[in-house]
């Protein structure tokens, strides 16, 4: 055993002093657990500063995510943007020039004041992404709105399409071939019967075999032989219009044939009750008979209209 020398004071000499296994056995011991504890110390600095390593690496992906998830909020804060915003122009704009009442702002919101499904604990742990949670319900809600209100866009605007294709909106015959165009409309003195009677319609003086078009589509509901009409065909148009085609030399549709705005479905004739050839045309809404001139007015050119009124003006009474 190799000997140390320890100085002794009271024979002022240098002694050797020589250690025995267990003496050795209990500095290596000290030294041990100084080094376990120095060591364990040092460990858990360095756990409580950077973390175990698992540890940062899940907080180097969470951080990740959440820049990812800032990014969709701002992305879903245009959206919802963008959202609010078709819902205001199709509100405040179509809407409006489709003859439907404005959605109130109540029903704008409808669904996103109310309380969402639960958050589970362990999927939104934090505010930003239970805020984002959030506004994804309001927007799920705010576009299941503009969903509804576009579909009843779409039909209305099908609609009103629809309803202006099948309303009368032409004159019957050709302005180039007609004579003279008899405007009584109401009561009036009956050319043959000489006595005083309802005059439904208009009539329209023109050379016989010149044709005769549908004023709007629709869908023949008569095409027959009147004693009074005689060759005679009606029209409904659907929304209430009804027109009718009366004194043809003969006709060239059928009951149930569908026919569009400009079609010809006949020729003008002298049939019937009818002192020369000529077309009495008839509108009707809702079941009562309306002057045609009104429809004229609305789509005819002011020149053209104010040149159908001024042959009108140079005749009286009716032709049939």
């Amino acid at each position: 055993m190799a000997a140390r020398f320890r100085y002794n004071p009271h024979t002022c000499r240098y002694e050797p002093v020589f250690q025995t296994p267990k003496t050795v056995g209990k500095q290596v011991v000290w030294v041990m657990l100084l080094a376990f504890v120095t060591s364990t110390g040092a460990f858990y600095y360095y756990v409580s500063q950077f973390g175990f390593p698992a540890e940062q690496q899940l907080a180097a992906g969470y951080e990740q995510h959440r820049k990812a998830w800032h990014e969709q909020l701002q992305q879903l804060k245009s959206l919802e943007q963008t959202l609010w915003g078709v819902l205001e122009r199709d509100n405040q704009q179509y809407r409006l020039m489709l003859d439907l009442s404005p959605l109130s702002e109540d029903q704008l919101l409808a669904g996103t004041g109310g309380t969402p499904e639960p958050i589970p604990d362990f999927a939104f742990p934090y505010a930003e992404l239970a805020n984002g949670y959030h506004r994804l319900f309001r927007l799920r809600h705010r576009a299941q709105i503009a969903k509804q209100s576009l579909e009843v866009l779409h039909r209305e605007a099908d609609r009103k399409n629809k309803m202006k294709e099948s309303r009368p909106a032409i004159q019957p015959v050709d302005s180039r071939q007609l004579s003279h165009l008899y405007t009584t409309f109401g009561l009036r003195m009956h050319p043959i019967f000489g006595v005083l009677k309802e005059h439904k319609g208009l009539d329209f003086s023109l050379p016989k075999g010149a044709p005769v078009y549908a004023t709007g589509n629709g869908r023949v509901s008569l095409a027959h032989y009147s004693p009074s009409y005689g060759n005679v065909v009606y029209i409904d148009h659907g929304f209430g219009y009804e027109t009718r085609y009366a004194h043809l030399n003969r006709f060239i549709v059928q009951p149930g044939q569908y026919v569009k705005r400009g079609q010809t479905i006949g020729y003008v004739g002298n049939t019937g009750i009818s002192v020369s050839p000529h077309l009495h045309y008839e509108v009707h809404y809702n079941g009562e008979p309306v002057n045609p001139l009104y429809f004229f007015q609305r789509d005819l050119p002011a020149e053209e209209y104010e040149k159908l009124i001024r042959k009108a003006e140079k005749t009286a009474g009716s032709l049939d």
